[in-house]
């Protein structure tokens, strides 16, 4: 993990595409813990609510890279 002063040498658009790894990477882990505990009849209910949460800061972020410019997003944007 990057500290603070590692955080403040990106730049705005490098920031974006944290913002939206970080979002992405945690939407994943929802969705595999979700999947895992279906199989053992677990309520998802607080699970699912993290995740659609995931996913809009995962929308707004990709949203805001496009506000910037950028056409080519990174591999997990692509897959999407």
């Amino acid at each position: 993990m990057m500290g603070v002063a590692e955080d403040e040498r990106l730049t705005p658009v490098q920031m974006l595409h944290r913002q939206f790894n970080v979002a992405s990477a945690r939407a994943d882990m929802l969705k595999r813990m979700i999947a895992a505990r279906k199989t053992e009849c677990s309520d998802c209910t607080k699970l699912r609510e993290l995740l659609q949460a995931a996913e809009v800061e995962k929308k707004q972020a990709h949203d805001e890279l496009a506000k910037a410019g950028r056409v080519k997003f990174l591999s997990r944007a692509r897959s999407r």
